[in-house]
């Protein structure tokens, strides 16, 4: 996919963006009561505490942890090859479910992890990061509910940030800020289904820009648009980083800096959590 644009040149080009050497944390904390997506899971304990030990001989004692959940789809969460499909009618009249590279799910799916498209094939995004910061340049907070931005909002945006759109260039990592992050604790909101994200027009420009991925603060479709998950995932292997936070890089005003995010090797999963990085 898009992770294939990132270069040993275009990570070199992007440490130049370094200026101050902060770091800017992009990505919520993983927690038991977080807000999470229907009925999905998360639950961590530590067994024992401690766990184990004093070993014979030492005074050493040890911690561990047991993890319940779903691995890429909680919380801040990245959707790999594997996640988006769409149920199509194939020629021969049957329909088949196909995801990314024309797979079908009858070629993918096994009891214990996908034989294709797992997210372990995802390379790292280590790139120039541009966060194009929509509410900013409408003046709120946070867009309103189910708000679909436009190209226009895109360029409009760009131009108040001072960056030239024909100076993004291929395997940047383009991010953008609704505001919703602001809303991450208020469980019923964040389970509206009913946030801000970018329309056809806009997606069709990040393909253009060839991207290496995109992210928002929130699923990054409007409701009963799926452009972002269709056409940038499951076409043309732009892969999406959902439920970022962006309150320090905006604190600060950074638009543009050196961004990391590199998602767990997870054989056959389809999606990863993580903790994307900026640093300036």
């Amino acid at each position: 996919g898009g992770s294939n644009w990132i270069t040993p040149e275009k990570v070199l080009k992007s440490l130049s963006l370094i200026e101050k050497g902060k770091v800017y944390e992009l990505g919520f904390p993983y927690y038991r009561g977080m807000p999470l997506l229907g009925q999905r899971t998360y639950s961590m304990i530590i067994p024992g505490t401690p766990t184990g030990g004093p070993y014979s001989g030492t005074d050493m004692v040890y911690n561990d942890d047991f993890l319940c959940t779903e691995i890429g789809q909680i919380g801040t969460q990245f959707d790999g090859p594997g996640h988006i499909g769409k149920r199509m009618k194939m020629e021969d009249g049957t329909v088949k479910d196909v995801f990314y590279n024309g797979y079908t799910l009858d070629e993918m799916k096994s009891p214990y992890e996908f034989r294709k498209l797992g997210v372990e094939n995802v390379k790292p995004y280590i790139t120039r990061g541009i966060l194009i910061d929509i509410a900013g340049y409408k003046g709120v907070d946070t867009l309103p509910d189910g708000y679909a931005v436009t190209i226009e909002d895109v360029r409009k945006t760009l131009e108040k940030q001072k960056i030239d759109e024909r100076n993004i260039t291929p395997g940047d990592a383009i991010l953008f800020n609704f505001g919703w992050w602001r809303v991450i604790g208020n469980a019923e909101k964040y389970k509206s289904f009913n946030w801000p994200g970018i329309d056809a027009e806009v997606v069709k420009w990040l393909i253009e820009k060839k991207a290496s991925m995109i992210g928002s603060d929130s699923s990054g479709d409007p409701p009963k648009q799926a452009g972002v998950h269709h056409e940038l995932i499951m076409k043309n292997g732009i892969f999406n980083l959902e439920f970022m936070t962006f309150e320090e890089l905006l604190a600060d005003k950074v638009y543009e800096f050196l961004f990391i995010f590199t998602p767990l090797r997870f054989k056959g999963a389809t999606g990863s959590p993580g903790r994307p990085i900026a640093i300036h």
